[in-house]
């Protein structure tokens, strides 16, 4: 059918959807040497384990941290059965925002990326399910929850890669369920995503490297947890302590990461 200036187009019939199109895309990171954690599991979190790690970056003189998702355990709002006794949902915040109070005193300056994991969705599904009048209040959103403009957090949603340079940083959960528990979890990533890729999300410290047919290598990574290795739903477990950096190299997109494992008071 030729179109013409002015006249009636009959594809104009065709009806809007539920929703209009948004673009969907990586999150850029501009750093050039970043502090990747995952999993603190906030009021659960490790914290000996944790002021190594930051000890660690401060020492390596990183300009970025990366929450790369579950900072937040978000506990008393699991679709799992929990303690009632255990916490209070307005406790765990309040644990978060003092646990951001002294790492903005300590980095001032640092960029600060905070990417939803699982376990920070369980606000939205339990809104959705328990309170759905809510919605529509800006209260409810993440990001208002953590005090991201106090604390100059860039938050990163709706399963969103993040991007420093050529390497992918995830969560893990991206992927959707069918994978609990790999063997290799680094390995995991590589078959999902086929990319360079950085994650969390398994508690577990692990690399996986190939070449293509072209002979591009390819690197996947998986990072340790900083949360207590020995929770009630799982005390016996395969999960490590660990955090990452990776550091650019050149101006053409090409990294390195170390990918550091904390045992019995150790850096590895």
């Amino acid at each position: 059918i030729k179109e013409e200036k002015g006249k009636y187009c009959p594809f104009e019939k065709i009806p809007h959807g539920l929703t209009e199109y948004t673009e969907w895309g990586p999150h850029e990171i501009d750093g050039e040497k970043a502090l990747l954690v995952g999993d603190l599991h906030i009021p659960w979190h490790a914290r000996k384990e944790i002021i190594m790690a930051f000890k660690f970056a401060k020492k390596e003189k990183i300009d970025t941290i990366v929450f790369a998702g579950d900072t937040y355990d978000f506990y008393r709002e699991s679709s799992f059965v929990t303690d009632p006794r255990m916490r209070d949902f307005k406790g765990e915040l309040e644990i978060g925002y003092a646990f951001f109070d002294v790492l903005r005193d300590i980095f001032p300056d640092t960029k600060m990326i905070f990417l939803e994991g699982n376990h920070e969705l369980r606000h939205l599904r339990y809104m959705r399910v328990k309170a759905p009048e809510l919605l529509c209040l800006e209260i409810v959103r993440l990001e208002d929850l953590i005090k991201s403009e106090k604390y100059n957090l860039e938050v990163v949603k709706e399963k969103r890669i993040l991007r420093f340079g050529r390497l992918n940083i995830i969560h893990g959960h991206e992927f959707g369920r069918g994978t609990s528990s790999p063997v290799n979890a680094a390995r995991t990533f590589f078959l999902k995503g086929k990319e360079n890729a950085v994650g969390f999300h398994y508690h577990q410290t692990s690399e996986h490297t190939e070449k293509t047919l072209n002979g591009n290598i390819v690197g996947c990574w998986s990072g340790g947890c900083l949360c207590d290795l020995h929770p009630d739903y799982a005390t016996i477990n395969r999960w490590n302590h660990g955090f990452a950096i990776s550091t650019r190299i050149g101006s053409n997109g090409n990294f390195k990461v170390d990918n550091y494992r904390i045992i019995n008071g150790e850096i590895y």
